[in-house]
């Protein structure tokens, strides 16, 4: 499957209007060392509306630390490097772990495929959690007003811009997921 065809077929469960998902998906992508303690950016008003909203699904905001997924694998210190800098949720799977169409699901933080969970709260399962040796991966970036298309392009920018200086030959494709 193309990681177009990937793309396409993900689909969103979302209560909320204004919630936007970039999907990045990339197939033959070493990650370049990153510097894992960015400095944040200025967009901490972003923070707020995911712990508020977190509260509005009935999910306790202390469980979400944005940027921590935890793991010590190259593509997740990458994602993790940007979610710290931007403030805001990145998630980072193996892509060859999914089967089946993916949905994304707001209200419960979690992402399906047809073979159930594959994450929860930004930690995913076994079988799509990167490892130090993966090259396919699915970065999920999560974006809620006030944050805008632009800035949300500008950390996705992050990601690819530092994929291709360490990979001139990386696949990549992209999609940014609205509710219906």
């Amino acid at each position: 499957m193309s990681l177009i065809d990937f793309l396409v077929d993900v689909v969103l469960d979302s209560p909320r209007p204004d919630y936007r998902a970039l999907l990045i998906a990339v197939r033959g992508a070493q990650a370049p060392t990153t510097d894992a303690a960015a400095e944040p950016s200025a967009f901490q008003p972003h923070v707020a509306a995911w712990r508020t909203a977190w509260q509005n699904f009935g999910l306790d905001p202390a469980l979400f630390e944005l940027g921590a997924q935890p793991s010590d694998a190259p593509l997740v210190t990458l994602g993790t490097a940007v979610a710290r800098r931007f403030e805001l949720p990145v998630t980072v799977f193996a892509l060859d772990g999914f089967e089946g169409a993916v949905r994304v699901d707001v209200a419960t933080a979690t992402v399906r495929d047809a073979a159930g969970t594959a994450a929860r709260r930004f930690r995913p399962e076994h079988r799509v959690a990167p490892t130090a040796e993966t090259t396919d991966a699915l970065f999920l970036l999560e974006a809620l007003d006030p944050l805008t298309d632009d800035d949300l392009r500008l950390a996705g920018d992050d990601i690819l811009d530092a994929l291709r200086a360490a990979n001139p030959d990386v696949e990549i494709a992209q999609r940014i997921l609205r509710p219906d």
